[in-house]
């Protein structure tokens, strides 16, 4: 999975001793981390490129072990269907909270 438009939004609602586990979730552990890199798109019949996208922030992670990553020291202990997930604006000054309404109500 590729984060891209995600990553400084991500980084800030992380407490700071998350983000080494996030990038310790990536595919390629030789690559710094969240550097610009591009990315190409081919045609799976004749391998050639069709398409370059322009370099911009990303980075290649495991989705399992983004996951883990992310749920790394909080108590989960529902694991029930969710119908809705909101989180509000981020402004800065003003403590805010998400929320989470789940299947059974």
């Amino acid at each position: 999975m590729t984060l891209h438009w995600s990553l400084p939004t991500l980084y800030s609602i992380l407490p700071p001793h998350q983000r080494p586990l996030i990038l310790a979730a990536r595919v390629d552990p030789s690559c710094r981390g969240d550097e610009e890199m591009r990315m190409l798109c081919y045609d799976a019949s004749t391998v050639e490129t069709k398409h370059v996208i322009k370099p911009a922030r990303r980075l290649r992670v495991k989705r399992e072990q983004l996951r883990k990553a992310m749920l790394h020291d909080l108590p989960v202990q529902v694991l029930l269907p969710i119908s809705l997930f909101y989180v509000p604006l981020l402004i800065p000054g003003v403590e805010q909270t998400a929320s989470l309404l789940y299947h059974d109500g």
